[in-house]
């Protein structure tokens, strides 16, 4: 099973917030806007971070792209865009989202499980202007750590003396 990356990481943590999915987050926006006009649309960059030299966690910044459009109309979707950074926000702050296994694929590929251990922003959501829809852009940091399946085989024995005796009779295994 290959490894977590940090961006399959960032992508599932977003998609598995209460009220966004993984349909709606990937790293770049579909060629056809109409397939996200309803619900938006969020793309992830990597953009820094630094993995911690003491623990196997890794401590990616995610540049956050919230999308809204509505095809063949003029009018700016501010707010439905907002709404998406605001949901991300609010994720951050909530304790209970954390420390759960987050099952990683992309296309046919299955990826070690990984779990976030924190997120937070980095920057306060701001306007992002652009040709495709209305966007806000947000940073976040994810604290993660992957798991990986190590086969081992654990041996307990036990020796031990009975009736006072000095030397040992029993043996368990």
């Amino acid at each position: 099973m290959p490894a977590a990356t940090n961006e399959l990481v960032g992508i599932s943590w977003l998609g598995s917030i209460p009220g966004l999915s993984t349909q709606m987050v990937a790293t770049q926006l579909p060629a056809d806007d109409t397939s996200w006009s309803r619900t938006g649309f969020i793309t992830v960059a990597l953009v820094g971070g630094s993995p911690n030299i003491y623990l196997p966690v890794k401590c990616p910044v995610f540049q956050v792209d919230c999308y809204a459009v509505k095809p063949g109309s003029n009018k700016p979707r501010w707010g439905a865009a907002n709404v998406l950074a605001e949901t991300i926000r609010y994720a951050t702050l909530q304790r209970t989202g954390f420390n759960r296994l987050l099952s990683l694929t992309a296309g046919n590929v299955s990826y070690s499980p990984a779990t976030v251990q924190t997120a937070y922003l980095t920057t306060e959501p701001r306007r992002k202007y652009s040709d495709v829809g209305d966007a806000w852009r947000v940073k976040v940091g994810l604290n993660w750590n992957s798991y990986r399946k190590v086969e081992c085989t654990i041996v307990h024995c036990v020796d031990w003396a009975q009736a006072g005796k000095k030397k040992s009779n029993k043996t368990a295994v």
